[in-house]
């Protein structure tokens, strides 16, 4: 999990690193990204990553676990309520179809995260832990 020196960050800095990383998750495998690419994306030196995250699967397992989720409630949370069940229904699917068509890089889209597995597996087509790779 994010150390407190990383939640200290200015918000822009810290968004950046967010999603930078996101993004090198989305283009990548979790065995082919890499924190030197995350790094530089987010003109942030290596070094001081270390001082944000353990590992690179310590930031990889917040991302999925936390981060993404809570985009995900925030977007699709400003869909509108009327009180009326269909239409407040259909409002929510509406919001959370559009999450997935305006933010596919913000979710790392080749794992599936179930249960409690911490451990991914570089291999498409595997399951490791309830984490399942598919292809993106």
């Amino acid at each position: 999990m994010p150390t407190s020196t990383f939640f200290a960050l200015p918000s822009e800095r810290r968004e950046r690193l967010v999603r930078e990383a996101i993004a090198e998750f989305s283009e990548r495998t979790y065995a082919e990204a890499s924190l030197s690419q995350i790094a530089r994306r987010s003109r942030i030196p290596k070094g001081s990553f270390y001082q944000y995250f353990e590992d690179k699967l310590d930031l990889y397992r917040w991302l999925v676990t936390d981060e993404a989720p809570r985009h995900k409630r925030d977007f699709v949370g400003a869909a509108r309520r009327t009180g009326e069940f269909w239409a407040d229904l259909e409002s929510f699917i509406e919001r959370g179809m559009a999450f997935l068509v305006e933010w596919p890089p913000r979710i790392p889209r080749r794992a599936k995260m179930s249960g409690g597995c911490t451990r991914p597996s570089a291999k498409p087509g595997s399951s490791s832990c309830g984490l399942s790779w598919r292809a993106g």
